[in-house]
Order: structure tokens, then C-alpha cells, then sequence
């Protein structure tokens, strides 16, 4: 629900994340009090109304706006492209075949299918980009300036789905409770515009994704106080930082008291990580410094990494600024 509620959100479609974000606070209300008895009744009208409003906006995009609704993907090519690539094919195969001539063709046709198979990455992270300004608005922030390094990386179907059902919930975990207000921020000498930064890159047979901000960093000492609380953390581990800090990771684990259309009371980072590990990847964090024990908060880094061949491909470099 809540992976949902952030596409939604996304794409300002407003009534079905209304929907969702109603469904999810009873589910998180289940999570917090796991003894309580589930009403099946509720449950079942409250994904009948999601499906309800999925259905509404599914009409809309079918008959109002023409798009196809099947989920089988079809790649468009220019009939040009194909005569010229038949012609050659036809000229070579009408007497010897020469190895250098076919190579060449063979070039072209895979160039021709590398082009409808992978899309820039740059391209896909600024399309996920574009929900800053409403999440800015929601949260009463300026809106964050993002630098995205891909070093040429090139995104499969398979990553790219990956990186859209993973990304909002970084994303909005990075706005909601990393980067801070403008009046916090300008209290602390800082610009009151936040900075987000993001880069990919080729590391032998892993595509290692880093993702950090410049905001107050990672509450460890109130993660420490939740974890012993909860019984998520023992009082032996309790001055382990590492361990503290991937409590992020676990269900249900929130550093929120309320929530919000915007917080997912843990839900997030939990799906992110399970994301990640069913695509063969991991995920980490690595601090940015040795802070002070007795600092409330961390700098850190969220350190991805996923299996190259199967996801992505690789091409150029390319480094690009966004507002």
C-alpha cells in the first residue's frame, strides 16, 4: 500500500493515494498492536475502494486519453531504419558471405535493439525527480537541489521497474526526515536549500548506486532508544552503530510519532531493502565521517549494489544537474 501511495503521489493522482493512505494507516495500526484481532470485513472494503479508484483512472487513461492498458510492451521502428538494415542483409546473403561485411551488419542490428532495450539512466532518475516539488510543498521545504552522476550506466526494463518501485520511498525518505526545514537549516548556517546527490557506477560485475543528502543525517541515539524498547536490539549491541543503524531496515520501525500521506511509519526502507535483496542485490549504509559518539545524529551514505549483467548495460559518461 504504501509503495503504491508514493507512485500515486508521484503522479498527483490525489484521490487514490487519499484511498491508499486511508488503507495503510489501518495496516500500520495492525503492525503496531499485533495481538489486536484483524477486521476482514474493513479490510476487504478498503481494497475493493483501492480497486475501485485504480479502476476509475484506468478508464480515464483507456478511453479519454486512448493509451493501451496491456502490459505486454511494444517497441516502435522507424520503417527506414528496417528497409536499409533488409537491404544489406539481402546483398550479403546473394553469394559469399564475407565475416567483415556480416559483422558490420550485425553491429547495426544490435545498435538498432541496444537503443529499444536500455534507456540513460539520467533519464529515468529525472523523470522520478519530478515529485520534489509537491513532496517540497507537502513538507514545507524548499525544494532540493540534485546532482546525478550515472557514468553512462543504462537501465534494462528490469531496472528500471526496480529503480521506480525502490526510489520513491528513498527519495521521500530523504525529504521527509533527512533534509531539514528552511528556517532549521538557515539556524544551522546552511543554505536553506537542501542538496541531494546520487551516482552510479561500474564496479567489476556490480552496479554500485550511492544516494546522500546534506541534511541533519540518521537519528541514531532515537533508532538505539525504539530497538532496545521494541526488543530489536540487545544492551550488548546497543553502542554498535552499524548494527543501531540498520534498524531502518526492519518492518515497522519508525522514527515518526505520526502518520502522515508522506511517512510510512517504516514501511519504506523496509520495502526498499526487500527490493533490492530479491533482485540479488544488497544495501548498506556507510557513514560519512567518524561523528562524535554522543551526537544525536549521523551522517551516512545508502550504499546499493546490484548484479551489473542481468540489469543494465554501459555507455559513455554522463553527469547531470537538476533543481
Amino acid at each position: 500500500m504504501h509503495t503504491i501511495k508514493g507512485a500515486a503521489r508521484s503522479l498527483y493522482l490525489k484521490k487514490l493515494a487519499q484511498v491508499l493512505h486511508e488503507s495503510e494507516q489501518y495496516f500500520t495500526h495492525l503492525q503496531a498492536h499485533p495481538a489486536e484481532t484483524w477486521d476482514i470485513q474493513k479490510m476487504s472494503q478498503q481494497l475493493q475502494e483501492v480497486d475501485h479508484r485504480l479502476a476509475q483512472y484506468e478508464r480515464i487513461a483507456r478511453d479519454k486519453l486512448g493509451r493501451n492498458m496491456e502490459q505486454i510492451r511494444f517497441a516502435d521502428f522507424h520503417l527506414d531504419q528496417i528497409r536499409a538494415l533488409y537491404d544489406k542483409l539481402k546483398e550479403t546473403s546473394q553469394g559469399p558471405i564475407r565475416p567483415q561485411s556480416a559483422a558490420l551488419i550485425l553491429r547495426e542490428v544490435k545498435d538498432l535493439f541496444h537503443q529499444k532495450l536500455f534507456r540513460e539512466a539520467q533519464v529515468v532518475v529525472q523523470e522520478q525527480l519530478e515529485c520534489l516539488s509537491m513532496l517540497a510543498k507537502d513538507l514545507h521545504k524548499e525544494i532540493p537541489k540534485v546532482q546525478v552522476e550515472t557514468h553512462g550506466i543504462l537501465f534494462s526494463e528490469r531496472a528500471e521497474d526496480l529503480f521506480r518501485k525502490a526510489f520513491v520511498h528513498v527519495l521521500r525518505n530523504s525529504m521527509d526526515h533527512g533534509i531539514e526545514t528552511a528556517s532549521e537549516r538557515l539556524r544551522q548556517g546552511k543554505n536553506p536549500q537542501g542538496n541531494i546527490h546520487i551516482e552510479m557506477r561500474r564496479d567489476a560485475e556490480q552496479m554500485i548506486m550511492t544516494l546522500n543528502d546534506d541534511g541533519r543525517g540518521l537519528p541514531i541515539h532515537k533508532i538505539k532508544q525504539i530497538g532496545l524498547a521494541r526488543g530489536l536490539l540487545q544492551a550488548e549491541d546497543q553502542d554498535d552503530r552499524d548494527r543501531v543503524a540498520h534498524l531502518i531496515f526492519h518492518a515497522g520501525l519508525s522514527t515518526t510519532n505520526r502518520l502522515t500521506e508522506i511517512s510510512g511509519r517504516g514501511i519504506g526502507m523496509n520495502a526498499v531493502k526487500k527490493f533490492i535483496e530479491e533482485a540479488g542485490g544488497t544495501i548498506e549504509i556507510q557513514w560519512q565521517r567518524e561523528d562524535d559518539p554522543s551526537q544525536s545524529h549521523c551522517l551516512f551514505l545508502l550504499v546499493i549494489s546490484l548484479p551489473f549483467s542481468r540489469l543494465f548495460e554501459l555507455e559513455g559518461t554522463e553527469i547531470v544537474s537538476a533543481a
